[in-house]
């Protein structure tokens, strides 16, 4: 299936389409870009609503189920431990296996309890030579490199380039203005 173009950009095909004579032309059609902007966000804002009306309506049914669930879970816990060593072989396994499910004692996943507070940790993990135990994240600052090119003051020019395009833009004004009947210029420039 083909992606759907987007109508911000011009393409080769999509510029030679329609051919504008006049300023008039080009300010009706910048006006019709205000049009559809607006159309857009008044689209999403009735997707918004929706998907928040059916998150609550989502919300408030699984908090009552979740209320059953829990009940039902307590119930159960209560039974395997009252019915344990019949439901186990007298212990020799954790769980039962029934056709509609199973049940029984499990290890929760682990997870790591610190002693003290993170800093001494990491100095101390730090101070052992035990960097292997610690998670660094280091990436590039594509602002500040950037900015290094465009200053020439560091020494970056070997690892990154500036990528940067003169392209067309067309935008609507944020602002609604009433349209011009005439353009004041006398004829209208092409």
């Amino acid at each position: 299936m083909a992606k759907a173009k987007s109508s911000r950009r011009v393409y080769k095909s999509a510029a030679s389409a329609v051919v504008l004579n006049t300023d008039t032309e080009a300010r009706a059609m910048i006006a019709r870009l205000g049009e559809i902007d607006r159309a857009i966000a008044h689209q999403a804002d009735i997707a918004r609503q929706q998907i928040e009306q059916a998150k609550a309506t989502l919300k408030a049914v699984a908090d009552n189920l979740t209320t059953d669930a829990k009940a039902i879970h307590r119930a159960l816990k209560s039974y395997f431990e009252a019915h344990a060593d019949r439901l186990t072989d007298g212990g020799k396994r954790k769980t039962v296996d029934w056709p509609e499910g199973r049940m029984g004692h499990r290890l929760s996943k682990p997870k790591l309890k610190l002693l003290m507070e993170e800093a001494l940790v990491i100095d101390f993990l730090d101070a052992r030579c035990l960097d292997h135990l610690l998670r660094v994240d280091i990436h590039v600052d594509k602002a500040a490199m950037l900015a290094a090119l465009a200053d020439g003051t560091d020494n970056v020019a070997d690892l990154a380039e500036i990528d940067q395009r003169e392209e067309f833009f067309a935008a609507a004004a944020e602002v609604e203005t009433e349209r011009a009947i005439e353009v004041d210029a006398g004829e209208d420039a092409q």
